[in-house]
């Protein structure tokens, strides 16, 4: 495991310079959308990107449009066979934050077509106690559990150690009781610096196998 790790250290700006010329051989060689790219370097599914609602206007209004807007992307996704996933992320404008949102949008797909990057963070942010409920709401469209973990600061959440903070076991215990057995991701934002900073890939491989502990 050691030996694998300092591999992944070593070999990480080799791998991303092989990725990044794969991916650019393909776009400028075939004329590919992103999808068709990610799909063709072996990418199952991707991260959809962040929408805002505008407090100004009715809300219901505004999901009809995103209903719209989605439709030629997840027709896209299909096509190439690739899996969107949208992530609930907490915020007062966010479309997803009460999942219920984007959860209504989902029902005109199949779960292949289109699921949620479900974050625990976040929806014990937004729904505190009511997580479950959500969680249960959404259990058969997870297309990737997130696993990370905060701390209620003065203001605002703050990112902390997987096992340090208001998210607790009972997250684990909900998704087996639920038979996921899909994807796993866990982040370590909690981290201060970036990833271009020396060292830094380094601190997340120790952060990671703390976390996994």
């Amino acid at each position: 495991y050691k030996a694998r790790e300092e591999s992944i250290v070593t070999n990480r700006q080799t791998f991303t310079k092989e990725f990044k010329d794969k991916a650019v051989g393909l776009v400028v060689e075939r004329g590919r959308s992103p999808t068709d790219v990610a799909k063709a370097l072996g990418v199952p599914r991707y991260r959809m990107n962040y929408n805002k609602y505008d407090l100004s206007q009715p809300i219901w209004p505004q999901l009809d449009t995103w209903r719209a807007k989605f439709k030629d992307l997840i027709a896209l996704s299909r096509e190439i066979g690739i899996q969107p996933l949208y992530q609930n992320h907490s915020g007062k404008d966010y479309l997803g934050a009460p999942v219920w949102d984007v959860f209504s949008l989902m029902q005109d797909y199949p779960a292949k077509d289109w699921a949620f990057a479900f974050d625990i963070y976040h929806a014990t942010v937004e729904g505190s106690k009511s997580w479950p409920l959500e969680l249960n709401l959404v259990r058969e469209r997870i297309g990737a559990a997130y696993f990370k973990n905060f701390k209620w600061g003065e203001k605002q959440a703050e990112a902390c150690p997987l096992g340090e903070g208001v998210v607790g076991k009972d997250y684990v215990t909900a998704l087996k009781k639920l038979g996921y057995s899909g994807v796993v991701s866990l982040h370590v934002e909690y981290l201060k610096g970036s990833v271009k900073d020396p060292g830094y890939l380094e601190q997340a491989v120790a952060a990671t196998k703390r976390d996994f502990a």
